[in-house]
């Protein structure tokens, strides 16, 4: 080997999050008896502090794995590294370099790139480094020498089973959200997606990939995340992998929880039948609907049955204990406002778990970043190359979107104000026109233009109820207060109204002594759970303080 030291950096978006690149290029060369270093940090840092903790490795070679959200940190880490010792190696890999390699290395700190999967690629790099003539020759590489770029084409992709399982046992894995593969590519040629530029995918053996997933269980990881981009879009193969993992709780009971991406309209009927059986937490599906419009579909290159979706997703729902994600994009191209808002109000009716409100990205090497010209896409120059309107959208109706988005992620995909919600969407005409209302009461207050605390989100909207719909105050009061009691178990009356000390609940509190806590409630809530219907009465209800699902219910009406 070449060097004296190698240093892997990870730079993650949050400490829960681990790199998986790094971990592949780690493992690969402990395998081939090279050491190597690793450290991950995150971009909640202060650069200065990330660039002293690599400069205190004294590596010669310095990796770095970079994405759209990254990107800018890396480039100011390497430049400074670079201005402290010109004579560091530099190199770079990941999807956002691996689409513009050339004109990174002329514009950074880079001296090396590596595009696509980058296995192989690395080893033969480390082996070759001193030999120029063979450096020129490393298949996915681009070098740069005296200003010039040498890049000798692209590199087959590998065989899934020749991948390293890139966890091991002296791995940091607690709190952590830990990444996994079991394929690489895509069927599908969706404009907008990195995936586009290949279809070919390929598969690990089943039973390799049901060995390494008893690692996770065996070493009691909370999530595992299969970044695999359409896990379902062969079914027996998602069929073997669902059905190991459900006989294998059955019979360990394990803590490990698996998020998939999938295609809800590819599910066959013998995988519904199957995640029928899934228990409650063990499965995540995020799905990618992104629009309902079926022009739009057509635009994107996307091929979806709306209809198929939409009924599959209700079935999850309806018969399964699976968390469902649903994401929708917005400023895709042929999508106007009225389309939009269609397609937000039919998949919030389909109450996922969870509604992801994300916007178009111009990622280099999509489809979509050749055909901006064609749909008048203006988008961000800089990093995540995010849409700022379209032929179809103006940068107005984007502001209201994201508007929208802020207050659906606080108060939507928390879950912690499902009953308040199912109150005010019996309010409003459709759900996007709910959520717009509550964002511009947010704006004319200024809760966005400052940091609130958790408390106050429950107050605001509860002031909002009372100010904007003129209800009577006691119903959301008694809504707000349920819903802060049961999910944050602190008494919250003073946020309110102070409750007057009865016998009754006197009675009571000393009946279920003090592992809960009673509160009086003018609304039926469990019943309006249930029906939707306001009934009135007096009411006590008390509350575990350590779990969610003990409630006991008095009724004093």
């Amino acid at each position: 080997m070449n060097f004296k030291k190698i240093l892997l950096v990870g730079i993650n978006s949050q400490f829960v999050h681990s790199n998986l690149a790094i971990r592949y290029l780690e493992k690969s060369c402990k395998l081939k008896g090279i050491d190597i270093y690793l450290k991950e940090f995150t971009i909640n840092q202060r650069v200065e502090n990330i660039v002293r903790d690599i400069y205190e490795v004294y590596a010669d070679l310095i990796c770095f794995s970079a994405y759209i959200w990254n990107i800018e940190f890396i480039l100011k880490v390497s430049k400074t590294l670079k201005t402290i010792n010109p004579d560091i190696i530099i190199l770079c890999g990941g999807p956002e370099v691996s689409f513009d390699s050339k004109e990174y290395l002329l514009n950074s700190s880079f001296d090396f790139i590596i595009e696509g999967e980058g296995e192989d690629s690395f080893l033969e790099f480390i082996e070759s480094f001193k030999d120029e003539k063979k450096l020129r020759e490393v298949k996915g590489l681009y070098s740069k020498f005296d200003k010039e770029i040498f890049y000798p084409g692209k590199r087959q992709g590998m065989k899934m089973d020749d991948v390293v399982f890139p966890y091991d046992n002296t791995d940091d894995l607690e709190n952590r959200i830990l990444y996994y593969e079991s394929s690489r590519g895509c069927p599908f040629r969706c404009s907008y997606c990195l995936s586009s530029v290949s279809s070919e995918v390929r598969f690990k053996d089943t039973n390799k990939v049901k060995e390494e997933l008893n690692f996770f269980i065996g070493n009691k990881v909370k999530l595992v995340k299969f970044v695999d981009r359409t896990f379902n879009c062969n079914p027996k193969f998602a069929c073997d992998i669902w059905r190991y993992l459900i006989e294998l709780y059955n019979i360990e009971n394990y803590i490990t929880s698996f998020h998939f991406e999938i295609s809800a309209d590819l599910f066959t009927k013998e995988e519904l039948e199957l995640l029928s059986t899934a228990p409650k937490g063990l499965f995540q599906f995020e799905i990618g609907v992104q629009t309902t419009n079926s022009k739009v579909i057509k635009n994107i290159n996307r091929k979806m049955d709306i209809l198929k979706l939409k009924e599959n997703v209700t079935y999850l729902k309806n018969n399964t204990k699976i968390n469902i994600h649903l994401d929708l994009i917005a400023g895709l191209p042929g999508e106007d406002k009225e389309s939009f808002i269609h397609s937000f109000n039919e998949v919030y009716l389909l109450f996922p778990n969870k509604l992801q409100l994300g916007f178009l990205k111009l990622i280099k090497g999509s489809l979509l970043n050749f055909e901006k010209e064609k749909w008048g896409i203006k988008h961000n120059e800089f990093p995540p190359y995010e849409i700022i309107l379209n032929d179809d959208i103006s940068f107005h109706e984007i502001l209201e979107f994201k508007l929208v988005e802020e207050v659906l992620d606080k108060y939507y995909n928390s879950g912690k104000f499902n009953l308040i919600l199912k109150f005010l969407s019996l309010k409003f005409k459709n759900p996007y026109d709910m959520y717009l209302s509550l964002a511009l009461y947010f704006k004319e207050k200024g809760v966005f233009n400052r940091n609130i605390s958790n408390e106050e989100y429950y107050i605001i909207l509860y002031d909002f109820v009372k100010d904007i719909l003129k209800e009577d105050e006691y119903i959301i009061k008694d809504l707000v207060r349920f819903q802060y009691l049961y999910f944050d178990k602190k008494k919250v009356d003073r946020l309110f109204y102070k409750e007057d000390s009865k016998d009754d609940i006197r009675a009571v509190q000393k009946k279920v002594g003090n592992g809960y806590f009673v509160s009086k409630f003018k609304v039926d809530i469990l019943r309006f759970k249930e029906t939707s219907e306001i009934y009135i009465g007096e009411y006590l209800i008390c509350f575990n303080k350590n779990n969610l699902e003990d409630i006991n219910y008095f009724c004093y009406t």
